[in-house]
């Protein structure tokens, strides 16, 4: 029996199961011996790799690229990073394999961030990255004005750490008011 025979064997009996089979399910469906899954795959765990396939449940290993999706369904669906409980009450996975590969919950979005960058998802994950980056608190905003001829004067520039809203907070506006009074008559005086 060829790779390709064993997939599609696979791929019926999980169509008829309406879930993936384990291997006493599979074999007994299938009629197929551990002997040819271990000729063409070494495991059965091999052979649904090799599918394309991922077991779900207690003592499986998650991959990397399942567990992104889901975390980032999750923070695409609350519009922001999500805390331990909001994964658990939202996820499909528990919290275990994230912590198992990022050590600690507040790893778990520059790991994430990290994994989609090497994969090049910025296009389909846009919103979810940002959302991340203002997250990491990577985000900066600077305030200037080009009012005055030849001068570009530049008033204030701040870490952003609101985690949710766009609003600048009020002594970061009143600092600029100040500096913009400031920069009124600095530019009066070189004009005379």
């Amino acid at each position: 029996m060829t790779k390709e025979e064993l997939t599609a064997a696979l791929k019926d009996c999980t169509a008829k199961l309406g879930h993936l089979p384990n291997l006493v399910e599979f074999r007994r469906l299938t009629k197929i011996s551990k002997n040819q899954i271990r000729k063409c795959f070494g495991t059965y765990t091999r052979m649904l790799y090799a599918s394309g396939e991922e077991r779900l449940g207690s003592g499986y290993i998650v991959s990397l690229p399942s567990l992104f999706l889901d975390w980032a369904k999750v923070v695409r669906g609350l519009g922001r990073v999500p805390t331990v409980v909001d994964y658990e009450m939202e996820g499909s996975y528990s919290i275990r394999p994230l912590l198992r590969r990022f050590k600690t919950w507040g790893q778990v979005p520059a790991g994430l961030l990290d994994y989609a960058r090497q994969q090049g998802l910025e296009g389909e994950w846009k919103d979810v990255l940002e959302i991340i980056e203002d997250y990491r608190g990577d985000t900066f905003r600077a305030v200037y004005t080009l009012k005055y001829a030849d001068v570009l004067f530049m008033l204030h520039a701040f870490q952003k750490k609101s985690k949710t809203g766009r609003e600048t907070p009020r002594r970061d506006i009143e600092l600029i008011k100040q500096r913009l009074r400031e920069a009124e008559r600095i530019a009066k005086e070189m004009m005379s």
